[in-house]
């Protein structure tokens, strides 16, 4: 089985994802994932739900989706 949950504990992909979901126009609170990311390096198993997130937010950088209060746009 992929390793996931390691993967997202050390090296380039946990690297990746703190640069990714920590900038200004991401799309999740910051306080939710320092929570989720707190619960998953103390052991629990949070790396599917750590990499899902991650490629939803890399999937809206990449397409220019902007999400607004009502509706989810594609930027121009």
């Amino acid at each position: 089985s992929i390793q996931v949950d390691t993967w997202m504990r050390k090296g380039e992909l946990r690297e990746l994802f703190d640069a990714v979901m920590f900038e200004d126009n991401a799309l999740f609170d910051n306080e939710f994932l320092t929570t989720l990311l707190a619960k998953h390096d103390g052991g629990v198993s949070n790396g599917e739900k750590l990499f899902g997130l991650l490629q939803f937010q890399l999937w809206l950088d990449r397409y220019g989706v902007a999400i607004g209060s009502n509706n989810i746009k594609r930027e121009s």
